[in-house]
């Protein structure tokens, strides 16, 4: 083999250790940006889960607040309601309670 062409396998190899090293490079510097990536889309959806679920807990919340307030206001009406049914019976019972006093 001839110097010449033990020179030129030699800067063939050379080009090609370079090429492997930049390829190596590349690889290195896409795995790395993947992972950024990654970690940047996660965080969004961390974020976006967060939020979603403080905008239901708030709407559940005010559902229970509107439902409570509901039924408090249907027990006041019930309440209401039987307290008007017991004055009916007032003078009943007190003719009832005269009657088992003086009687007994």
């Amino acid at each position: 083999m001839s110097l010449d062409a033990m020179e030129q396998v030699s800067q063939a190899e050379q080009r090609a250790v370079e090429r492997r090293a930049e390829a190596e490079a590349e690889a290195k510097k896409i795995a790395v940006d993947a992972e950024r990536q990654g970690r940047e889309l996660l965080a969004a959806t961390q974020e976006r889960s967060d939020a979603e679920g403080k905008q239901r807990m708030a709407a559940a919340e005010a559902e229970a607040r509107a439902r409570a307030g509901e039924l408090s206001r249907l027990t006041e009406q019930e309440n209401g309601s039987l307290r008007a049914r017991a004055r009916t019976h007032l003078p009943e019972a007190a003719h009832y309670i005269v009657e088992k006093v003086v009687n007994h």
